[in-house]
């Protein structure tokens, strides 16, 4: 950057070349994609308990069952298609 100001015609492979000439050492740029990565929060560590419910939920009320014309079994308990309450 310092050397475009300057009026010099640069590019990467040249600041690259040279500086391994001089035996300097180049610093990398971390890329975009880690940063945010480095940002994010960790989520919340699931139960044993939550998984089982979770996918007790989703066999009963969001899963197509082929044995009653590819309708979620909750059609069958709850006619209005209604979800079952929280456990």
């Amino acid at each position: 950057m310092l050397l475009r100001r300057e009026g010099w015609h640069v590019n990467q492979k040249r600041i690259q070349r040279i500086y391994n000439e001089l035996g300097l050492q180049l610093r990398n740029k971390t890329p975009k994609r880690w940063i945010k990565a480095k940002l994010r929060e960790d989520p919340a560590p699931v139960t044993r308990t939550e998984k089982m419910e979770a996918s007790v939920r989703y066999y009963n009320e969001d899963r197509p069952h082929g044995a009653i014309g590819n309708k979620p079994l909750i059609l069958l308990q709850n006619p209005g298609g209604a979800p079952s309450p929280p456990l």
